[in-house]
């Protein structure tokens, strides 16, 4: 009677049809209203109750889950609305919960494919709640109450330091404020443990955390672990708490002694590195420590003792900070009390802190305000403020703005004037080439043709003073100071090279060349004299000899000696305390065996020795006599040889400077006077000349007569106040102080550098700014030298201004030296009669010095104010998401491939109950209520098998965070807690459901258009020879939405994200469905009605789909595998992954289909020539799947996405995991190990202290000297963002002999292999490798982020400067590029050591070792260890190159194993899943068995026919996804790694077991009923035929 009724309702009515089409129209509006506001409201409350419930506030996650609770709330609550208001919904209703309980089986196999999708969804988020949970227990556990952190660091690295007691004044402050319930203060460090005892070793990855035991003993701080644990107060002098991980590493125990060491780094940017012994009194927990390295090796100890053993009393670098509130939940409290703590900070900062220096005069009634910190710069801000403060206390007082502008280099004429490294000169040389000059401060050459100066500073001893220089060659000279003479080569061809001197103790104290270029030298120790000798040049290496002398007839220690040379002769002179003795040795008598001498004892008031005019000289006060004549037994003072009467001011090789006689030289027979004589200001110590040039000391440098013109040369920095290494200013003023203001353009001389250069106004000066020369502008401007200034005053508690200006210029012209557009001031000087009288003076002191408290703020000392929990929190909010993403992208494979299951599932389903369906359509059931009574039980069974799959997933996520974990136990001594959060499951629920809610409405609108004549009789669908109407429609939106795609590329699409290929991919596909319909009609019209391939009559109804649908294939594959121009530079996301994925294995499905019959007819044909029998089964197996290819192609669809996802996860695995191999070769050549630090171990390798190892267990050791520089092109003006700061390496042979490191591309030239090309390099100066960055435009560095690179080429020309000081710069052209993976651990520009040292002043910083080839990693990381043992004092981390890569293979490889565990549940479930249908077929069918079987079918030929079936399909699909999966994973290798040079990898086998494996797992599921198929007796199949 209902069905009567369902007939003859108003709805169904005729007669009522325009008013029923009215009142479904009006419903529909209804309902879609109801719809967006439920889904608004339901997300707005969740949302609500989420903000008001949770700590952590609302993330994505959260506001995912409410939109799609919302969604779901919306599609049940209307669906209940229906049932309650409709009488007729309740009836459909009635007989979808009758239809879902008479078929349980087929419900529950429903359920059992749509719980994949939430179960994958809930289990991928789940691991990223894992990992949320760990990284959240990792540094919340440790800090518990330690929400915020005040510290910082300076320019070097080195802690900020505060001051104690105003630091205890500001704690007290903040426990004013509600919203802090603790504070604390102490002293962190980060420091390398070492023990002695056990052989264990942290190196510089330690913490050392002293807190004040007072204040952890106020407000909410507990002790360690927790209550009733150990305190700061308990803690001993000498002895230390240290964490249970730093015990667990090291082995250590209670009682035991641990090495603690530290490194500091000075403001000359020296490393110190200092160490003590403490012994363990506690091992504490992690957790409570309040400390977020808690979980790392860490010690504790008091502050007062961390004070004391750091020499920092009454200082701290650490305030922690306790938010009101529990452990996670006082982000609300932080907020609140962060401008409060801000503020508080600011005000106790002072100036001192910021570097803001008040210096008074009091007598003067003057002061002045400078920065010495930092840039040491005042800003125009705060320029500005201070004069309106000056100005509202003082408005009369006269204010003085000074600006200074370090200088690099003054010229005139072409002439570089400065260079100098000293004032001071002790000794001159001059050739054809250059001038030498020997300072205290090192030896400073000036080449003459280009007026460039070069310099070259001893290393390793304490002095840097060069004694004395010899030109032994133009351009060639030797320079002796106290540790060995050193050849000095100007020419490009030449290497400048150390002489190897013979070992022994002492210092070189003379040095003599003869003219047959023997250099002898001195070297005087406590215990005795030896002569030094050798070739004074040679080509190549230059090794000198040694002679002991014989002193056992002197009484006294020696002190001193000289050498001096004269003909055939030299003459040696040693000095004791009191007296001094000479002896004359024939120079063909120098050997090794030469040890006696002829002494003489030498007159008292002899004071030295020396060689001028080639003659030997005895140097008195006012006389020279003849060192040979004195032997001799005669007196001969050179007064007789024509040096005039009066003091001897100096006495060099060349000349004689006598006081008030002027300078002499010997020409032969006796003195004469120069032609040239010295400029008027010089101070005599010292003088060069060959009679028409000369070259004469002055107090500010040198003076250089050449015939009546003369110059003058200065240092390029100064020395003032015991403060080295200033660079010369220019200095300017904005008024006031008695110093003039010159004009743009003008330049004032000081009166010193006036006379040191020996300038007199006008004229034309060139002068370098420093810092714009540390920018890369070299060039000069252009200034009028008009007039010299007298005097210079002193500002107030600063050195004269005459001591550190060379020049007064234009405030304008200082700003442009500085190359600053900003205005900046070094210092504002005030003062005037003003301040004399009412205490003005000391007002105005109060006020400035309140203002300058003020501006003072911890920002301008470095000092951060960090919300550490909620920084950390924010950090790592994406960690979870990001490893859930990864899940999320192989897991959407084996989601959609449970949607074509459970769209094969209805329809077979829908197929059983066509002639049930066909009736209710014949009673009067519209298609909208067949596809009503659908949708309800789609909802039912979709809250079902969501709920279960939520909860399942879960579980499958405990199994993988179980695998997860033993892995990073294994590698990383990490584990990995579990955990999952409400959202992830309501996520996976509601998600899950609308997946299947849209999966079952697609699958009932194609269910509900089926015919009801059709479907009554059972009567198969026939294909119709034209496409309906509504396919136009839907080939204008395909073709419309390809358009918006395209669109929605450029507008929202991102390039570096991936987003926008994706939209670009979307488009294009999308326009290729939308053309279906057109190519359908085309080929409709164009083929005739029928055609005959190889004999086969095929009819044009038949043929047309299966050409669209092969042309479609195709055209799907051509788009998904060719990079057009436009996506050719966008990046790949994950979103572009999963859409060529599904796409490119939906156009391998679509080929399968289309091609089906010609291959099964292939097969047929085959198998009339192998069997009979076979041709009997082939045919019949196959008939059943080519008369249902929606359902086949649904089949294949699902076996294809699940395991092109295992091929190309098992594809790229391989393919990492073998490119890393070859990263760990590439990165390291033949070196296995590799120590960094500061590593100043001696050049001797032998000689090291390497414990229980020696330097001959390795083929080789190198170190490496490293400097920072700045690399330009030659020729680059654009500084700012064309130059790179980098390092300068430099190595040796022993690098080289292991072939140094493997190179990308190099100059053909230069040779065949990397050694080859590592010793051409070595061995020109000129020639550098540079790492890979800096060859390329642009690379990606840590955190995916992309860098400019330099884009250098081979032969181009590089410019490589001191970024502190911009003369020190050289050039040089590229040889050749290291590998990319090689700069990893040698990055910028490797040269030959000597300049990296000489020019760059570089350091040791690493260390090579290269073992032996049959070492094994475990071997290689026991090695390691032992070094690590050895080098940690040395603050050294050593490491085995291979090892780290192994175990970031062995890791990756891990994480890629359970995504394949992850995805083979999809695998297992879809063979399943296929299993069931089997079962369905083989009872749908067991009619058309029973009739084979009367046919003649033997049991075995049924079998043989399923099994025909299931391979057909199962394997097609298999084979299908495999050749998608490996095509695809070489478009993966072409796209990232190809390019990286890695070698393509493909696992065969591993792919091989995937297809037989999947395969004979689906033949096992499918055996039971294909048994029980065979097994139906033919009578029994008859009975069922209707």
């Amino acid at each position: 009677m209902g069905l009567i009724n369902l007939s003859n309702s108003e709805e169904s009515s005729p007669s009522g049809d325009g008013d029923s089409a009215t009142r479904r129209l009006g419903r529909s509006v209804l309902f879609s209203i109801l719809f967006v506001g439920i889904t608004f409201f339901c997300t707005k409350m969740i949302v609500e109750v989420i903000k008001s419930t949770s700590y952590d506030g609302v993330g994505f996650g959260w506001y995912a889950t409410a939109i799609s609770l919302g969604l779901v709330t919306a599609l049940v609550s209307l669906q209940l609305l229906d049932f309650a208001f409709s009488g007729r919904r309740r009836m459909l209703a009635q007989m979808a919960f009758s239809n879902l309980r008479r078929r349980k089986r087929n419900t529950a196999l429903v359920i059992v494919g749509l719980l994949i999708g939430s179960a994958i969804i809930t289990s991928s988020l789940v691991v990223g709640d894992s990992l949320d949970a760990t990284l959240q227990a990792e540094f919340a556990e440790a800090l518990d109450e330690a929400d915020i952190i005040i510290s910082g660091r300076d320019l070097l690295g080195n802690p900020v330091w505060m001051n104690q007691t105003r630091m205890e004044g500001f704690v007290d402050t903040l426990f004013n404020n509600s919203d802090i319930d603790a504070v604390s203060i102490g002293i962190n460090m980060r420091i390398g443990l070492k023990s002695e005892l056990h052989q264990t070793v942290e190196a510089n990855d330690a913490h050392w955390l002293a807190m004040d035991e007072d204040y952890q003993n106020q407000g909410t701080w507990k002790p360690f672990g927790g209550s009733g644990g150990p305190l700061y107060s308990g803690i001993n002098d000498g002895e230390a708490y240290i964490s249970e991980r730093a015990a667990e590493k090291m082995e250590l125990e209670i009682g035991d002694t641990v090495e603690v060491s530290w490194s500091t780094i000075s403001e000359t940017g020296q490393l110190n590195r200092d160490m003590i012994n403490l012994t363990v009194q506690d091992i504490v927990p992690t957790k409570i420590s309040g400390y977020v390295y808690g979980g790392d090796s860490t010690i504790y100890t008091s502050l007062s003792q961390a004070q004391e053993i750091l020499g920092r009393q009454g200082e701290i670098n650490r305030i922690a900070i306790s938010a009101m509130g529990g452990v996670l939940d006082a982000q609300a409290a932080e907020e609140r009390a962060l401008p409060f703590i801000n503020s508080t900070l600011d005000e106790v900062i002072i100036a001192g802190d910021s570097g803001l220096d008040i210096a008074t005069v009091p007598e003067d009634f003057s002061l002045s305000v400078q920065r010495i910190s930092g840039e040491g710069l005042l800003y125009a801000n705060e320029v500005e403020s201070l004069r309106e403060n000056i100005t509202t206390t003082s408005p009369d007082a006269s204010v003085a703005e000074l600006l200074m502008a370090p200088l690099l280099q003054i010229s005139s004429g072409g002439e570089n004037l400065t260079g100098l490294l000293s004032a001071e000169v002790t000794a001159i040389d001059s050739d054809d080439v250059a001038d030498w000059y020997a300072t205290p401060s090192g030896l400073s050459v000036q080449m003459k043709n280009t007026s460039q100066w070069l310099q070259w500073v001893p290393r390793g001893g304490d002095s840097k003073a060069i004694h004395s220089v010899y030109s032994v060659r133009d351009g060639v000279a030797l320079s002796l100071h106290s540790d060995g003479v050193r050849l000095s080569a100007l020419s490009e061809d030449e290497d400048s090279r150390d002489i190897t001197m013979p070992e022994g103790d002492g210092e070189l104290v003379s040095l003599v060349v003869t003219e047959a270029d023997l250099g002898v030298a001195l070297r005087i120790s406590e215990g005795g004299a030896d002569i030094l000798f050798g070739d004074a040049y040679s080509e190549g290496a230059i090794v000198w000899d040694s002679a002991s002398i014989d002193l056992s007839n002197f009484s006294q220690n020696l002190e001193d000696g000289g050498l001096a040379l004269e003909g055939d002769s030299l003459y040696l002179r040693l000095e004791g305390a009191f007296t001094s003795s000479t002896c004359e040795i024939p120079i063909q008598e120098i050997n090794s065996e030469f040890n006696s001498c002829n002494w003489n004892l030498d007159p008292p008031s002899s004071r030295s020795i020396t060689t001028s005019g080639g003659l030997s000289w005895d140097l008195y006060g006012q006389d020279l006599q003849s060192t040979s004549a004195r032997l001799d037994g005669s007196i001969v003072s050179a007064h007789d040889l024509g040096l005039p009467n009066g003091e001897i001011l100096s006495v060099s090789s060349s000349a004689v400077m006598v006081e008030e006689a002027g300078l002499f030289r010997w020409n032969g027979t006796g003195f004469s006077l120069a032609d040239t004589q010295p400029a008027e200001g010089a101070d005599n110590r010292t003088a060069w000349s060959d009679g028409e040039r000369t070259i004469i000391t002055s107090p500010y440098g040198v003076l250089i007569s050449d015939g009546s013109n003369v110059t003058g040369r200065l240092p390029y920095q100064i020395s003032v106040d015991g403060i080295s290494n200033l660079p010369l200013v220019a200095i300017a003023l904005t008024e006031g102080v008695g110093i003039p203001n010159p004009e743009p353009g003008s330049l004032y001389l000081s009166s010193w550098s006036a006379n040191g250069l020996a300038l007199t106004p006008p004229q034309s000066l060139q002068v370098v700014g420093l810092m714009a020369a540390a920018r890369g502008i070299f060039e000069p401007m252009d200034f009028n030298y008009t007039f010299t200034v007298p005097e210079l005053p002193a500002p107030p508690g600063q050195p004269g201004l005459d001591d550190i200006s060379i020049a007064v210029v234009n405030i304008s012209d200082a700003q442009q030296l500085l190359n600053r557009d900003e205005t900046v001031r070094s210092m504002v000087m005030v003062s005037g009669f003003a301040l004399v009288s009412n205490d003005n003076f000391s007002k105005l002191e109060v006020n400035i010095t309140a203002w300058a408290d003020e501006i003072s703020t911890a920002k301008s000392v470095g000092i951060k104010t960090v919300a550490l929990k909620s920084e950390i929190r924010e950090r790592t909010a994406d960690s979870g998401a990001n490893f859930s993403a990864l899940f999320l992208i192989f897991g959407s494979f084996v989601i959609f491939a449970g949607i074509l299951l459970v769209m094969n599932l209805f329809v077979m389903l829908a197929d059983e109950r066509k002639s049930e369906m066909g009736m209710l359509r014949a009673l009067g059931m519209h298609r909208g209520e067949l596809r009503g009574m659908f949708v309800i039980e789609g909802t039912l069974i979709g809250l079902v098998s969501s709920a279960v799959g939520a909860v399942a997933g879960i579980g499958v996520a405990k199994l993988l965070m179980l695998g997860l974990d033993r892995v990073l136990s294994q590698t990383f001594q990490r584990g990995i807690l579990f955990s999952w959060e409400w959202h992830s499951l309501l996520s996976g629920f509601s998600i899950g459901f609308l997946v299947t809610f849209m999966t079952l409405m697609a699958t009932s609108i194609y269910i509900s258009r089926l015919n009801v004549v059709a479907a009554m009789r059972d009567i198969p669908t026939r294909i119709k020879g034209s496409l309906p109407w509504w396919t136009i429609l839907i080939s204008l939106f395909m073709l419309g939405s390809a358009i918006v795609s395209a669109a929605l590329a450029f507008m929202i699409g991102d390039p570096e994200t991936g987003s926008r290929h994706a939209w670009w991919l979307t488009a294009g596909f999308l326009f290729l469905f939308g053309l279906v319909p057109p190519l359908y009609f085309i080929f409709s019209k164009l083929l005739p009605e029928s055609l005959s391939i190889k004999g086969t009559r095929i009819s044009r109804t038949v043929l047309t789909p299966r050409l669209t649908m092969t042309i479609l294939g195709l055209l799907m594959f051509g788009w998904g595998s060719w990079t057009d121009p436009i996506r050719a530079d966008w990046e790949l996301g994950d979103a572009s992954f999963i859409i060529l994925g599904l796409f490119l294995v939906g156009a391998g499905v679509l080929l399968l289909t289309s091609l089906a019959p010609m291959i099964a007819r292939s097969l047929a044909k085959a198998g009339t020539r192998i069997s009979s029998r076979l041709s009997s089964v082939l045919p019949t197996a196959l008939a059943y799947p080519l008369a249902t290819p929606f359902r086949t192609a649904m089949t294949m669809g699902m076996f294809s996405l699940v395991v092109f996802a295992v091929v190309v996860l098992s594809g790229y695995s391989a393919l990492v995991g073998n490119w890393l191999g070859d990263i760990g070769e590439d990165a390291r050549g033949e070196w296995e190990i590799v120590a960094f630090g500061d590593l100043d171990l001696g050049d001797n390798s032998s000689e090291w202290d390497l414990g229980e190892l020696q330097s001959s267990d390795f083929d080789g050791i190198a170190t490496m000297h490293t400097a920072t520089v700045q690399v330009y092109q030659k020729g680059e003006t654009d500084l700012e963002n064309k130059s790179m700061y980098t390092n300068i390496r430099g190595f040796d042979s022993n690098f080289t002999s292991l072939s140094g490191l493997p190179l990308y591309s190099w100059e053909p030239s230069l040779g065949d292999t990397n050694e080859e090309v590592w010793n051409a390099i070595l061995e020109n100066d000129t020639l550098v490798v540079i790492d890979y960055t800096m060859a390329v435009e642009s690379y990606q560095g840590e955190g995916g982020v992309v860098y400019e690179g330099m884009g250098l080429n081979i032969g181009d020309a590089i410019i490589v400067q001191d970024p502190f000081n911009s003369a020190i710069n050289a050039t040089f052209f590229i040889g050749a590029v290291m590998n990319e993976e090689s700069g990893w651990f040698a990055s910028g520009v490797s040269v030959a050591k000597p300049i990296a040292i000489e020019r760059f002043e570089a350091n040791p910083s690493s260390v090579w070792f290269s073992l032996p080839s049959d070492v094994t990693l475990e071997e290689q990381e026991e090695v390691a260890k032992i070094l690590q043992f050895e080098l940690v004092e040395e603050g050294a981390i050593v490491f085995a190159i291979e090892v780290q890569f192994k175990e970031i293979q062995s890791f990756i490889f891990a994480m890629f194993s359970l995504l394949q565990a992850f995805l083979a549940l999809g695998l297992i479930v879809g063979i399943a899943g296929l299993g069931v249908i089997t079962i369905r077929n083989v009872s749908e069918r067991a009619h058309q068995t029973g009739i084979l079987r009367a046919l003649g079918f033997q049991r075995s030929m049924v079998i043989a026919g399923y099994l025909t079936e299931l391979t057909w399909v199962s394997l097609l699909g298999i084979l299908n996804g495999a050749a998608v999966g490996v095509g695809f994973h070489y478009q993966l290798y072409v796209k990232f790694l190809k390019d990286e040079g890695a070698d393509f990898v493909l696992p065969w086998g591993q792919i091989t077991l995937i297809i037989l494996g999947a395969y004979l797992l689906t033949i096992l599921a499918t055996a039971w009923p294909v048994r029980r198929a065979a097994s139906i007796h033919p009578a029994e199949a008859l009975r069922d035929i209707e």
